[in-house]
């Protein structure tokens, strides 16, 4: 059950997951300097392959979301078009249900 609850992290919205993936991109990629400077080195350290999952999560899970919105559209044109070729008359209404 415990593991359904963290689940819950999937149903963020994908500016959450984005702030997400951009804050750990940001710890991960730049220079140890700026790092050092801004008081997060040690953090940094501790943390890095928490980081470095939470990133890849992140990054997939904004490419899921980005697959998904380019696809719901294309589904839809593919579907309207073999509804036509083989005869029906299906309105834009019809078929977004």
């Amino acid at each position: 059950m415990e593991f359904l609850k963290t689940l819950v992290f999937l149903k963020l919205k994908p500016r959450h997951i984005f702030a997400a993936c951009l804050a750990t991109a940001l710890l991960l990629f730049t220079p140890q300097a700026f790092i050092k400077e801004i008081g997060l080195a040690n953090f940094e350290k501790t943390w890095r392959s928490w980081i470095g999952a939470g990133f890849l999560l992140s990054a997939s899970l904004l490419v899921a979301h980005l697959g998904a919105w380019v696809w719901r559209p294309i589904h839809e044109f593919i579907k309207l078009q073999l509804d036509l070729h083989r005869g029906g008359k299906m309105t834009k209404s019809s078929y977004a249900k």
